[in-house]
C-alpha cells in the first residue's frame, strides 16, 4: 500500500494501526486505535499521541480482558516507512497502560480442565471467582464419587506486585483446611493463578509493562502499569 504523507491522515493511520493490533489477538469485541497527527508533523517523522482502547480482548486462549488502555505520546516514527503503510518507530517512547479483569474472566482463564488433569478419584464441577475491596475468594466446587459428598474448595488471596513488577504475586489469607482434597487442590489453584497474573498473558510484540499499582474494587481488578513500546505490532 504505497501512499502520500498528505493522504496519511488520522483516520488512514488509524486503520493501518487497528489492522496490525488485530493480528496479536485471538478476539476482541471492540478494539479502537487513535492516533493524533497531521501530514506536516508526520513528514517530520512525530505522532503527538497513540491511543489503543480495546474491551472483551483475547490475547490467548484462556485470558480475556475486560479492558486494555494504552496511552503513548510524542512517538517518533519513519516518514518513509509510513507512506508504504507501515508504522515503524525510530525510538522507544513511554506512555501508560491499564488492564481491567471482571470474575468473569478469573473463572473463564481457570477452567475447569485445569483441575481435572491435577486431580484424581474428583470430579470438577465449576470453579467460581469473587472480587472484594480486600481480596479475592476463588472456589472451586467438586465431587467426591467415592463418598458421594460435594465439596467447595476455596482460597482467599491478596494480589500484590511482585518482586520485579512483571506480574502479580498472590498471599494467600486464608483457605480451606484440614482435608486432603483441599491439601491437594490449593496448591494447583495458587499455581494457576500466578499464571494467569503474569503480565506476559497481557503483552503484545514491541510493548513492554511494569505494574506499578494493583487496584481491587467490587467485582474487578484493575492492573495499572508503566508502558514501554519500542516497535509497533507487525501485521
Amino acid at each position: 500500500m504505497f501512499l502520500n504523507i498528505d493522504d496519511l491522515g488520522e483516520k488512514t493511520l488509524n486503520k493501518i494501526a487497528e489492522f496490525a493490533l488485530s493480528t496479536q489477538l485471538e478476539k476482541a469485541e471492540k478494539l479502537n486505535v487513535r492516533v493524533k497527527t497531521d501530514p506536516s508533523r508526520l513528514a517530520k517523522g512525530e505522532l503527538e499521541s497513540l491511543v489503543i482502547d480495546g474491551k472483551g480482548l483475547v490475547m490467548n486462549k484462556y485470558l480475556r480482558m475486560q479492558e486494555l488502555n494504552m496511552t503513548f505520546n510524542a512517538i517518533a516514527v519513519s516518514p518513509l516507512k509510513a507512506l508504504i503503510g507501515n508504522i515503524e518507530l525510530t525510538q522507544p517512547s513511554r506512555g501508560f497502560a491499564w488492564v481491567v479483569l471482571n470474575e468473569a474472566d478469573l473463572e473463564s482463564a481457570f477452567g475447569v480442565e485445569t483441575f481435572k488433569k491435577q486431580l484424581q478419584k474428583t470430579e470438577v464441577d465449576r470453579v467460581n471467582c469473587q472480587i472484594n475491596p480486600d481480596r479475592i475468594t476463588i472456589t472451586v466446587k467438586v465431587y467426591l464419587p467415592e463418598t458421594r459428598e460435594n465439596k467447595d474448595i476455596f482460597v482467599m488471596v491478596k494480589p500484590y506486585i511482585n518482586s520485579t513488577g512483571k506480574g502479580v504475586a498472590l498471599e494467600n489469607i486464608c483457605s480451606s483446611e484440614n482435608e486432603e482434597i483441599a491439601a491437594n487442590l490449593i496448591p494447583v489453584i495458587l499455581s494457576r493463578a500466578e499464571k494467569i497474573f503474569n503480565l506476559s498473558n497481557f503483552l503484545m510484540d514491541g510493548i513492554d509493562l511494569q505494574i506499578e499499582k494493583v487496584a481491587i474494587a467490587p467485582g474487578q481488578l484493575t492492573l495499572q502499569a508503566a508502558a514501554n513500546i519500542t516497535r509497533f505490532p507487525s501485521a
